[in-house]
């Protein structure tokens, strides 16, 4: 089929052994996509569905199986949603180049250039750190104040009395109580709100509701600020752009920086700010580079790493 041609086109030269296009096609004609006839030792094949069909049909698997995996994404809201020829598509990704480490400036142009997303995407930073998580002390968590914002609306639930949550009202939390809004997240299953702050006095009637709030990331904690005395200030910081980070269990950490309509400057400004933070909480019992990788992608992009050298360590 033309497609199986196209799918050929869109690789890097030099072209694929053919048996790895043996394999291509063997695999799509297993699926129903593609029939043969044969013609002697010659096969001729030929595509069982429409075109358009077989696009979006197979795309998925075969770029997971033969293309970069962080291309995923892209490839198929581009093909399926947004119906970019896969000529367009390779013009896209070879503007990142496979390997190469980009100065913070490039980096954040190409992040912007990259985006294929009709709304306005988000643009995260992954940080690879060189950390053992199962030692205590290597576990990273906490948040930071980006300078320029998220771009995002965060909607801030208060847990608090008194005029703890006064101060938490005038400050512009959302929704501001005690007992009446555990009662409705318990028993009304209701998460229209973001982020969560409370006030240690609080803390103990919040803990039966840690196995619903836990998993959602939802659940106060002192080490982000989340459990305080100061709730005004905490709404303050989450409506100014407060993002929290932690390390997964294969030491990254992610975080928000922005939006792909933030100027290159802000953006720039904000991924500096995070990366500093990361630097200085280093923690003492790691040997050796600190930090392996840094990255930075806009929703649905492909991923663009960052030299290292392009931070004050």
């Amino acid at each position: 089929p033309l497609f199986v041609k196209e799918l050929l086109d869109f690789y890097d030269e030099p072209k694929p052994h053919f048996n790895t296009l043996s394999t291509i096609v063997r695999g799509l004609e297993e699926k129903g996509y593609v029939s043969h006839k044969a013609y002697g030792k010659t096969y001729q094949y030929f595509a069982v569905v429409s075109e358009e069909s077989f696009k979006k049909r197979t795309l998925r698997q075969v770029i997971r199986k033969y293309f970069n995996s962080s291309y995923l994404g892209v490839v198929s809201s581009l093909i399926e949603e947004e119906d970019i020829s896969l000529k367009e598509l390779k013009e896209l990704i070879e503007k990142v180049e496979k390997g190469k480490a980009y100065t913070v400036d490039e980096a954040v142009k190409l992040v912007k250039e990259t985006s294929t997303t009709k709304f306005d995407g988000s643009v995260e930073v992954a940080i690879r750190l060189n950390v053992d998580t199962k030692k205590a002390d290597q576990q990273l968590r906490g948040a930071i104040v980006l300078p320029k914002g998220t771009g995002k609306t965060t909607r801030v639930i208060v847990i608090a009395k008194g005029e703890a949550a006064t101060k938490a009202k005038e400050a512009g939390a959302d929704y501001v109580g005690d007992v009446d809004l555990l009662q409705k997240i318990e028993k009304e299953n209701w998460f229209d709100f973001d982020t969560m702050i409370a006030t240690p006095d609080m803390m103990p009637l919040l803990g039966k509701l840690g196995r619903v709030l836990g998993p959602k990331g939802l659940m106060p904690n002192p080490k982000t600020g989340t459990v305080t005395m100061d709730p005004a200030k905490a709404v303050a910081d989450a409506k100014a752009g407060r993002v929290e980070y932690r390390t997964d269990s294969f030491g990254n950490v992610h975080a928000v920086i922005g939006k792909v309509s933030f100027s290159e400057e802000d953006l720039k400004e904000n991924l500096n700010a995070f990366v500093s933070t990361i630097m200085k909480i280093r923690p003492a019992s790691v040997k050796g580079d600190y930090v392996k990788n840094i990255a930075i992608t806009s929703t649905m992009g492909p991923g663009i790493k960052i030299s290292l050298n392009s931070f004050d360590k």
